[in-house]
Order: structure tokens, then sequence, then C-alpha cells
């Protein structure tokens, strides 16, 4: 099994760009999924929290000024 590598943390901004532009029909998945080398289900995950509201921008303003 290949590695991506050490371990990435993204932005909420970065996620909810991503999904939106998935949601959208700006990009494909396949397409996210190379472009960024991200793993399916990380893509999976983000885009069920999406869905669900979970990734908003409030929140992804909130984090940044909390970092």
């Amino acid at each position: 099994m290949a590695s991506r590598g050490p371990y990435r943390r993204h932005s909420p901004q970065f996620k909810i760009q991503i999904c939106s532009d998935i949601r959208s029909g700006k990009i494909g998945r396949r397409e996210a999924l190379k472009t960024h080398n991200l793993s399916a289900n990380l893509m999976q995950m983000w885009l069920w929290q999406f869905d669900r509201g979970e990734l908003d921008a409030e929140d992804a303003a909130a984090s940044t000024v909390a970092e």
C-alpha cells in the first residue's frame, strides 16, 4: 500500500471550497482527489459534513481566528 506522506492538516476554508466546488459541479471528485492528493475516504467525510452543515463559513472564520 502506498503511503501519502506525512500527516497534513487542512483549513476549514479549504474543505468548504473543495466541497462547494464538487457540489456545484465545478470539479469532479476524481479531479479533486488527484489535484490535491486526498484520499477518497477523507473526501467523503468532508462531503458528509458539508451536506449536514457542519462545515460552514462561520466555523471556518472562528477556527482561523483561534489559530
